[in-house]
């Protein structure tokens, strides 16, 4: 190789780097990710199966709420399951162990996760499809959500989330 190559092949490398670098530290694109990765990890814990350990059983509320502002306003339907208004984090847990009481198993996953940060990169508002499952149930739910978000403590925690109509009756 002559040294032409070795200089173009230099500076093609230190060009990757340069943008990948920008990629990385843009704020923006930073935050998104951390979002996109906390609500991966909420469908993490919102799911269970029907042979759960006990430890896990007792702790599901707590690690469900941990995701959720105090309070938290809901507008959601679900199939023959509602949850309209506003709720403290207490509430939120006390019907997150109703759910583990009554449920055989449950299999959540959130699929094409957008968040949009607002101006001042405190607040989002996250647009996702979610497939749910209960145990037992003849078929699983798709629905889209919209979800509110604010950043409290580093962490992103959903201060509203809605179901979003995609189409009228």
């Amino acid at each position: 190789m002559n040294r032409r190559h070795v200089v173009f092949l230099s500076a093609v490398t230190l060009l990757a780097a340069a943008f990948l670098g920008w990629k990385l530290a843009d704020p923006e694109a930073r935050e998104s990710r951390r979002i996109q990765k906390r609500l991966s990890a909420l469908a993490t814990e919102i799911s269970f199966p029907e042979n759960e350990s006990a430890v896990r059983k007792l702790t599901y509320a707590d690690r469900v709420g941990a995701y959720f502002a105090d309070p938290t306003d809901f507008s959601i339907a679900l199939g023959p399951r509602s949850i309209e208004g506003i709720h403290s984090r207490a509430q939120l847990e006390e019907g997150c162990r109703g759910i583990r009481a009554v449920s055989r198993g449950l299999e959540v996953s959130f699929l094409d996760i957008t968040p949009t940060l607002q101006a001042d990169r405190q607040r989002a508002i996250a647009h996702l499809t979610s497939k749910i499952y209960f145990k037992g149930d003849p078929d699983y739910w798709v629905q889209e959500f919209r979800l509110h978000l604010a950043l409290a403590d580093h962490q992103w925690r959903i201060t509203r989330i809605e179901t979003v109509r995609t189409m009228r009756r």
